[in-house]
């Protein structure tokens, strides 16, 4: 028995109040005197809540804890999948005695659990359903977009302006050269600010975004709790090892396979290539600041190391410049503040 195909909209065949039925079955065909305790408190399953990366840049910089993550959960399925192919295998793979049928037993509770399961199935795709139809993150992502670029296209146009001024400066004569070096520290000076900018623009959106996967996981957390004490109803009266075991990998797959980080959590890059992020490009192709509007590691790595290299730009140019026009000497108030000797070799040209 698989998951009954129901389309969104649709009812479960099975009324909600006749799920009682299940555990009906379960205890008459079970052993009461022998059960298990699957379904008491104590067996209830942990579900760590969803991950609290306390600012923004946490967030940024989590490539590889959600990497990592998805790695084992990845591992984590794969293993339970071995496992419930071989248990499939030792339930309803039995081979009987010669001219008798095998014995399988717990069969009621294991069919009953998987019309619990199928029910649970569906209650998830109608929460899932509900989440989609209600999800806010494309109208975040568009004032996002929104407020970025309308900072980021004039930043661009003014760094266009400096920079081609910067690039067509001679440096023929002292005096020239020291223009060069103005410009251009007005040049990077602009980039450093804007970038400053545009960063914070990302990281006070990033705060609101990672609210949309955090209620979802939220959500959903509590339905799978349910669904693993249920199906505890049942199987506290199974007797059977193997089919026990398989009963209990299948429910496990079911909390692992829905409670995932990674698609709630991910990166979006919301406005590669549209029309606005085009025009950016085309009307300031000289300018510095990125038109990627992007709640990523890559592009927070990226605002850090341009932030960087504009700061070490920035030194470099200061630099040159004081050693082209040093800033004159400034003599002490009191002639007693300093050597004598020093006054003359100052005053002398």
């Amino acid at each position: 028995m698989g998951n009954l195909d129901v389309t969104q909209g649709e009812k479960y065949p099975l009324p909600e109040d006749q799920l009682e039925i299940l555990y009906q079955i379960a205890k008459k065909y079970g052993d009461p005197e022998r059960e298990n305790g699957a379904d008491t408190p104590g067996a209830q399953i942990r579900i760590n809540p969803f991950p609290a990366f306390g600012s923004a840049d946490h967030y940024l910089n989590s490539m590889d804890f959600l990497l990592g993550d998805a790695e084992r959960r990845t591992a984590k399925l794969k293993k339970i999948s071995a496992e419930l192919s071989r248990l499939e295998k030792a339930v309803f793979g039995k081979q009987g005695d010669r001219g008798t049928l095998p014995v399988m037993k717990n069969m009621r509770q294991y069919y009953a659990y998987l019309v619990l399961e199928s029910y649970y199935h569906f209650k998830m795709r109608e929460l899932n359903w509900k989440l989609q139809e209600e999800d806010p993150t494309d109208d975040l992502l568009k004032e996002y977009v929104d407020a970025y670029m309308t900072q980021c296209m004039p930043f661009r146009k003014q760094e266009d302006d400096f920079h081609h001024a910067f690039l067509k400066q001679p440096k023929g004569t002292p005096k020239e050269e020291a223009e060069w070096y103005r410009k251009g520290i007005r040049f990077y000076s602009a980039c450093l600010d804007h970038q400053k900018i545009l960063l914070d623009i990302t990281r006070r959106y990033t705060v609101e975004y990672l609210k949309i996967p955090k209620n979802k996981y939220d959500e959903r957390k509590p339905l799978v709790e349910e669904f693993w004490l249920k199906a505890g109803g049942l199987m506290k009266y199974m007797t059977d090892r193997d089919a026990y075991d398989l009963t209990d990998n299948r429910r496990e797959m079911f909390a692992v396979d829905w409670m995932d980080i990674w698609p709630t959590a991910g990166y979006p890059v919301p406005n590669a290539g549209d029309s606005v992020f085009v025009r950016a490009v085309d009307e300031a192709p000289l300018g510095m600041s990125s038109p990627f509007c992007s709640i990523s590691p890559p592009a927070l790595q990226g605002a850090l190391e341009r932030m960087q290299r504009y700061q070490e730009e920035l030194a470099k140019l200061s630099k040159g410049l004081n050693k082209l026009t040093p800033p004159p000497k400034i003599l002490p108030k009191y002639a007693f503040d300093v050597d004598p000797v020093e006054i003359e070799r100052t005053a002398i040209p």
